[in-house]
């Protein structure tokens, strides 16, 4: 009897660790170690920079980014054309970002939808309101006959001197594709698209270049590998900057 209780001390001990670490839930997300931003130059004087970006999970890094490179980031990748009332400096002044975060990142995602978006809104004091308008849209899903298109081992270089785009996956192809709806429902991009597919790993995606006056319809396009779009309840999302402070100078954190 004594024996058994010896062997299920032990257990119970696990078993009490592993509830207790359930307990406590998830990892904290991460927060700024230390961060600064420096402002380096203006339009042709940025040329004697160097320009370059690191992110991992632990470091964000920017060097000779505008405010157009970091926002886009910050927001998700999203486009230029989604953004309303952004000063002209935007474009025009270019700045070294240094993040570094503690604890380390679950992705570098979060280094830049979370702790690069804190950034900017603690040195720029800036702040973009979201603005969702429902309206029709498409739904990309896989036609019956299947993609015509390959999983490849790594990703393709999206060269374009054969005049075709090569995209990895569906989270570079969509917002490349919405676009053409934002900035005016050019090539055949007439509804906010969404990705449905489904579809996971890495391929390559080869879709012709859409030059001004080749008349070239996108959507059917993608119906030619394998993508259908089939209409869909859609939302159109923007932000509107509804302030931000030009920063001439630097800003450090904490």
């Amino acid at each position: 009897m004594g024996g058994n209780w010896r062997r299920l001390i032990p257990l119970a001990m696990t078993t009490a660790l592993a509830l207790a670490m359930t307990a406590q839930g998830p990892p904290p997300p991460p927060r700024i170690g230390n961060a600064s931003v420096r402002w380096l130059c203006q339009d042709a004087a940025c040329r004697r920079f160097p320009h370059g970006f690191l992110v991992d999970q632990r470091n964000y890094g920017c060097d000779n980014c505008n405010m157009w490179s970091l926002i886009l980031a910050a927001y998700g990748n999203k486009l230029f054309y989604q953004f309303e009332k952004a000063p002209g400096w935007f474009a025009d002044d270019y700045y070294q970002v240094r993040i570094t975060a503690s604890p380390p990142a679950v992705s570098t995602a979060q280094m830049e939808q979370l702790l690069l978006k804190e950034v900017l809104g603690a040195c720029f004091a800036l702040e973009a309101r979201r603005i969702e308008t429902p309206l029709p849209g498409f739904s990309l899903t896989i036609a019956e006959t299947g993609v015509k298109f390959h999983a490849v081992a790594h990703a393709v270089p999206p060269a374009t001197g054969d005049g075709t785009i090569h995209f990895s996956d569906m989270a570079d192809l969509v917002p490349w594709l919405n676009q053409f709806y934002y900035a005016g429902k050019e090539y055949g991009v007439t509804r906010p698209v969404r990705d449905a597919t489904g579809l996971r790993g890495t391929f390559d995606i080869p879709v012709p270049d859409p030059q001004p006056g080749s008349g070239i319809n996108l959507l059917a396009e993608l119906a030619r590998l394998g993508i259908r779009a089939q209409p869909a309840p859609g939302v159109a999302i923007k932000y509107q900057i509804a302030r931000v402070n030009r920063l001439t100078g630097s800003c450090t954190l904490p």
